[in-house]
């Protein structure tokens, strides 16, 4: 886990994060929030794009995606030993819940099991569910979540929370078959033009620091060198007040 952020990774993800909120390709109910999701992201050693897709932030909670957990687990073989998903039936051959196993290196295996009972009781299966349509991938992820966050919390920061209750938090349930990938941007953005003057948001971001700049540009991303020069008029009139 990367727990170095420097001043230019906060402005970097400032930036990334306006681009993403405005251009769709994130689910982030704020351009702030998509910040704090490429930034915690880092953290845990996903990419800032990555991160947009493994990183989850739900009514001022940060937590993973299961595809986010799973990745990192995986990436950590001279940690976690071993991964068994086992897919469980009754006597009968009909499919009741999964089990996920995890060992670390030097430690004994812990099991965890999501049953359709613990679905019912939860009161997750709907008509309309990812729990009718996929109860596989549905009870596959919620054991892999308890699992995880039992044994490896410190690779994951401790977010597991939302993964194995989302329920607590009034989303909606998210699985690897109906997860929510990178969704292509309706419009491209389009360049941002220097203007004349060779101002440019990074000079901007540099002279007044990236708080000031999006509090003043409203959270808006300039796009173009009008806007650029206007946003430079504002900061210049609210450092002679």
């Amino acid at each position: 886990m990367n727990t170095s952020i420097t001043t230019n990774d906060i402005e970097v993800a400032i930036k990334l994060g306006e681009i993403a909120f405005k251009s769709g390709i994130c689910k982030t109910q704020s351009p702030f929030a998509a910040t704090v999701a490429i930034l915690k992201g880092q953290e845990l050693g996903f990419s800032p794009m990555a991160s947009l897709e493994m990183v989850q932030v739900i009514q001022g909670n940060v937590g993973l995606s299961p595809k986010g957990a799973m990745a990192i687990m995986s990436a950590h073989p001279e940690i976690i030993e071993d991964i068994k998903i086992e897919y469980l039936y009754t006597d009968k051959g009909e499919f009741f819940g999964t089990s996920c196993t995890i060992k670390r290196k030097g430690r004994a295996a812990h099991t965890e099991k999501f049953t359709l009972d613990d679905a019912r009781n939860a009161g997750l299966i709907r008509d309309d569910s990812g729990w009718k349509k996929y109860p596989q991938k549905m009870t596959t992820w919620r054991a892999v979540g308890f699992a995880a966050d039992i044994v490896c919390a410190d690779l994951l920061g401790g977010l597991t929370r939302i993964l194995i209750e989302p329920e607590l938090y009034s989303v909606q349930e998210i699985s690897e078959v109906e997860s929510h990938p990178m969704i292509e941007a309706k419009e491209e953005l389009k360049a941002i033009e220097a203007p004349a003057e060779n101002i440019t948001i990074e000079s901007l971001l540099k002279q007044y620091g990236a708080e000031t700049v999006v509090k003043v540009s409203n959270g808006i991303l300039p796009q173009n060198a009008e806007d650029i020069r206007a946003l430079a008029e504002k900061l210049q009139e609210g450092e002679m007040e």
